[in-house]
């Protein structure tokens, strides 16, 4: 090779070099190569560096474009420092919520590991019982939590008392308009599945339900179970179908001889140690704890799935209003959601949810019609199916 082609080959090389990946503006870039070319006096050296100048800055996004991504993700991230500076003198944040200790306290300490000056306190009870908790404590003027997590139609009741304040957390923008309240005061932290669900070992796959209209068939008689709080199920049903006929299959479904239990979790080891054949409608994430297991439950993938969506919401008198609205950014952040992933339940971010999930059509009900009307739906579920409370 002559040293002619030799210092050519090392002058493109070098252009090539200069544009490693790293974080340098683009602009910048353009203008440091356009002062190089200018001061190339060989034509031919000039034309090749020109080629690859061109070339690197088409295939730069590629190397850039992971650390750009992250940059933006970075930037909308951005916590206001006032916030974090009072969040640091608060140093606490309580918690109230209704689901399961081992998953709310996965969440709680990654924000701890995220913000390590909070110290994090929770208290668990049914969604009812910590939304009731809630109300009464504000009435009394007794103002203890800063964040609470419950069924989202325990959300208007929350509003209407004032126990939840308004808070426009910036990740609330990525959701849907379904899954939040459009004023602020709540947003979804994660979606549950309702599903239908039987044991493998007695009964084939093609002997099982492929949808809701299959579990009246006679020969699930007395076989099935289902949750005695069901209501959120009940009034989807009857919004998906139409309230007359969602009452019909109801009522039809009743005649099925239900079993009823209390907790989805107890529900779904039932299917499993095969005392019931099948349930009506279990949460995914129970199914999904066992099957991974080795236990024998299959869930029942159909056409649309109901979703019970789980919200949170701030305190409208926070002790710690500060680190309640970082605990409230994360979580609904897409670090936030990954962790809700990583414990076991569905975020409500399904862009992030399990794989098998992500391309399934989900329906959710009328928050707010369910929430107001909560007690004239709860009667209407106990007379349907013969509960009494």
């Amino acid at each position: 090779m002559t040293q002619r082609k030799k210092r050519q080959r090392s002058v493109g090389k070098s252009a090539i070099l200069s544009l490693a990946p790293r974080k340098a503006d683009v602009v910048s870039t353009r203008r440091n190569m356009t002062s190089i070319l200018g001061t190339t006096q060989n034509p031919r050296a000039s034309a090749i560096l020109r080629k690859s100048v061109f070339c690197c800055l088409l295939i730069l996004p590629l190397f850039l474009g992971k650390d750009l991504a992250f940059d933006r993700s970075c930037l909308a991230a951005q916590v206001d420092p006032r916030i974090l500076e009072e969040a640091k003198k608060e140093g606490e944040l309580q918690w109230y919520g209704s689901m399961p200790i081992p998953q709310a306290q996965r969440l709680l300490k990654s924000f701890e590991r995220k913000y390590p000056f909070i110290k994090t306190r929770d208290y668990r009870a049914g969604g009812d019982a910590v939304t009731q908790k809630a109300i009464t404590e504000h009435k009394a003027g007794v103002h203890r939590f800063d964040i609470i997590q419950t069924g989202a139609f325990n959300m208007p009741g929350l509003k209407k008392a004032g126990a939840v304040g308004k808070y426009l957390s910036p990740p609330l923008a990525n959701y849907p308009d379904n899954l939040k309240d459009a004023a602020g005061y709540w947003g979804p932290i994660r979606v549950q599945l309702y599903l239908p669900a039987y044991n493998p070992k007695q009964i084939t796959p093609q002997r099982a339900p492929k949808g809701y209209e299959d579990l009246l068939d006679p020969q699930w008689k007395g076989q099935l179970g289902m949750d005695f709080h069901s209501v959120t199920w009940f009034a989807s049903i009857l919004e998906i179908m139409g309230k007359e006929r969602g009452l019909q299959y109801a009522r039809a479904l009743a005649r099925q001889q239900i079993q009823f239990r209390r907790g989805h979790p107890l529900l779904a080891q039932l299917v499993a140690s095969g005392e019931y054949t099948a349930v009506v409608n279990l949460y995914w994430d129970d199914i999904n704890a066992l099957a991974t297991k080795g236990a024998p439950i299959t869930p029942v993938f159909m056409d649309r799935h109901i979703v019970a969506v789980s919200g949170l919401a701030m305190s409208s008198r926070p002790p710690h209003p500060n680190a309640a609205k970082l605990a409230m950014d994360y979580l609904f952040s897409d670090e936030g959601q990954n962790e809700v992933r990583e414990s076991g339940s569905v975020p409500a971010m399904i862009s992030l949810a399990q794989k098998e999930l992500r391309t399934r059509n989900l329906f959710q009900a009328n928050v707010t019609e369910i929430g107001n009307n909560y007690n004239e739906y709860l009667k209407l579920f106990n007379q349907t199916f013969g509960i009494h409370r």
